[in-house]
């Protein structure tokens, strides 16, 4: 989980063994954790399960196949509530209703 990520990014090759089709995503470039020059990115949507909850978000496929998992502010901070416990060093994401 990355507070300061706008967008979920995952490494391209993830979006082929999740059944996502980047031919019919835009692809564009992202700068940021990528770097100043950017790197190619093709933008999709996901299917996530958060807890009991299931969802669909936007999600960067990244070119960069070292890119890190992030789970971005998308989609995710609109629907959870987002707890840091410190001090049992944990997350939790709270469903809004």
């Amino acid at each position: 989980l990355d507070t300061g990520a706008d967008f979920t990014m995952l490494p391209k090759h993830m979006a082929e063994i999740i059944g996502v089709d980047l031919k019919s995503c835009p692809k564009d470039r992202s700068y940021g954790i990528e770097g100043t020059k950017g790197v190619a990115v093709w933008l999709g949507k996901i299917q996530v399960k958060i807890g009991k909850e299931e969802l669909k978000i936007h999600c960067l496929f990244s070119e960069n196949e070292s890119c890190p998992y992030i789970l971005g502010r998308m989609d995710i901070f609109t629907s959870f509530n987002i707890v840091f416990n410190n001090k049992n060093e944990r997350i939790n994401l709270i469903k809004i209703k």
